[in-house]
C-alpha cells in the first residue's frame, strides 16, 4: 500500500505542521476534511476512464430464441433480472427480452414508469380480469425470438464507464451489453454496477 492510499487524520497534520515550524491558520480538522473532499473529486476524476470489463458482471444468464417464454419469464423471476440477452449461433448476441417486451405482448402499459406498484398492480388485475386480452404465453409455440428486441445496445470491453454512463442516458437504458468484435456476449452492465461502483467511495 502507498503512502497515497492513506487518509491523514488530525493527529498526522498537527505532526506536520509541527514539522513546518511555521504558522497556518487553518485548523487540523480542517485539513482532514479538505484532503478527504479532495481524494473523493480525485476517485470520480479517474473514475471516468475505467474501463467498462473492470466493472460488468460476466456471470450472465441468458436464453435463445428458441427458449419459450414462459421459461423465460421464469429466469428473470428466479435470478432477480429484468432482462435476458438472447444468443444465437456461436454465443453472438441476437436480442434482447425484458420485461418491458412481456407487458407489451399483454397489452399492458410499458413506456412510462407507473407512479407507484399500486399502479402497477391495478394495471395487471384490470388486464387479467378480461382474459381474452391476455396471451398465452405459456404456449410453447411463443419463444423468445417473437418477443424480443433486435436493436441492442452494446459496447466494448474497453469502452469507459463514462461511455456508458453517457449511452444509459441517451438511449434511456438500465442496462448496456458488452460484446467482442465477433459480437459475442462478455458480460453485462447495469445502472447498478455502476452505482455502485460511483459510491463505494461513500462506503469505505
Amino acid at each position: 500500500m502507498s503512502i497515497s492510499d492513506k487518509v491523514p487524520t488530525a493527529d498526522d497534520f498537527i505532526s506536520a505542521i509541527n514539522e513546518l515550524g511555521t504558522f497556518i491558520d487553518i485548523s487540523p480538522d480542517a485539513l482532514v476534511e479538505i484532503t478527504r473532499k479532495a481524494m473523493k473529486f480525485a476517485y470520480y476524476r479517474q473514475l471516468k476512464d475505467i474501463p467498462i470489463e473492470m466493472v460488468m458482471s460476466t456471470s450472465i444468464v441468458s436464453v435463445t430464441p428458441e427458449t419459450g417464454v414462459q421459461e423465460a419469464i421464469s429466469h428473470m423471476i428466479k435470478n432477480s433480472v429484468s432482462g435476458l440477452p438472447v444468443l444465437g449461433k456461436n454465443k453472438s448476441l441476437v436480442g434482447l427480452i425484458t420485461e418491458a417486451d412481456v407487458l407489451r405482448a399483454m397489452g399492458l402499459p410499458h413506456d412510462k414508469p407507473p407512479h407507484d406498484v399500486w399502479d402497477t398492480m391495478s394495471n395487471i388485475f384490470h388486464h387479467f380480469s378480461n382474459q381474452e386480452s391476455i396471451p398465452n404465453l405459456q404456449d410453447e409455440n411463443v419463444t423468445v425470438s417473437d418477443l424480443m428486441t433486435k436493436k441492442v445496445i452494446t459496447t466494448s470491453p474497453v469502452s469507459t464507464v463514462q461511455n456508458v454512463l453517457d449511452l444509459m442516458r441517451q438511449n434511456k437504458v438500465k442496462r448496456v451489453l458488452v460484446t467482442d468484435l465477433d459480437n459475442r456476449l462478455v458480460g453485462i452492465v447495469s445502472r447498478s454496477d455502476l452505482m455502485k461502483v460511483i459510491l463505494g467511495v461513500h462506503l469505505k
